[in-house]
């Protein structure tokens, strides 16, 4: 049976050099290595067919503990390639039948692959998320706007009487006007994102279940930025989060390899996720 590589991502070979690479493997056991094609490199290591035979691995990937901690491994391994060179990242579970198949790839694909790794350098992934609740918002008692003031000076005009009948008006006003400004912050927030950014990627919103938050997600997108527009990106959005409501979140995770923004091409027997 032929050995199974398992790819992490690809470099180029004018990157790796002659040098030896300290990351070590999914198992963390041997350090990765790379096999170079022409122009681009695989950084790969071998696994074990009772991990990854594809059997196997489909079997495996239904248990939440194993599949946790071996796609953990993956990314960090990626995040740390990313720190050293321009990386196309390859999904978790990629898997070549041996070298043999892996150099056809390389060879096939050399041109597709060079383009990418000139796309993605010095750029790095950055994750925009913003978590908000309309009711806690409404609730919060120094939120206003201009339309929910005008409403209350004009309440104070009225009797009495139709004060009482304005103000039960003015809640279904407050919470118009959160919704209206939580997804007014939302655009604010992705304009000053994609000012900065090569690419971006709206992906879909997800569930308080999924999040683990108390609050719903209300913005979820993916931004390619240039390195040298990083900072520059982080302090307009840092302003801005820190000028906001404490029911609203901002967060901001990366830098991470451009796993939403590398082209999706042919790469070998994938069978991972």
């Amino acid at each position: 049976m032929k050995e199974l590589v398992y790819v992490y991502g690809f470099v180029s070979v004018e990157s790796i050099a002659n040098e030896d690479c300290s990351i070590f493997d999914l198992y963390e056991e041997q350090p990765i290595q790379f096999f170079s094609g022409e122009n681009v490199a695989a950084a790969f290591s071998y696994v074990r067919t009772e991990d990854f035979a594809q059997e196997n691995f489909e079997e495996n990937v239904q248990d939440m503990k194993w599949l946790e901690q071996k796609a953990k491994r993956h990314h960090s391994i990626l995040n740390q390639l990313h720190e050293t060179y321009h990386v196309i990242p390859l999904n978790f579970g990629t898997i070549y039948q041996g070298t043999a198949k892996l150099n056809d790839v390389l060879h096939e694909n050399n041109e597709t692959f060079q383009s990418q790794l000139e796309a993605m350098k010095d750029k790095e992934e950055w994750s925009l998320k913003v978590y908000a609740e309309t009711q806690q918002l409404k609730a919060e008692a120094t939120f206003s706007t201009e339309a929910i003031e005008a409403k209350k000076q004009e309440i104070e005009k009225l009797s009495k009487g139709r004060q009482y009948i304005e103000r039960k008006r003015l809640d279904r006003t407050i919470e118009a006007e959160a919704e209206r400004y939580i997804n007014q912050f939302c655009q604010q927030v992705h304009d000053v994102a994609k000012k900065f950014s090569e690419a971006h990627e709206e992906k879909e919103q997800w569930s308080k279940q999924m999040t683990g938050m108390n609050t719903d997600m209300k913005w979820n997108a993916v931004y390619l930025v240039h390195k040298k527009n990083r900072d520059d990106m982080l302090a307009e959005l840092q302003t801005m989060q820190s000028e906001l409501p404490t029911t609203m979140t901002v967060q901001l995770t990366g830098p991470w390899p451009g796993y939403h923004f590398a082209s999706k091409v042919k790469r070998g027997e994938v069978y991972g996720t």
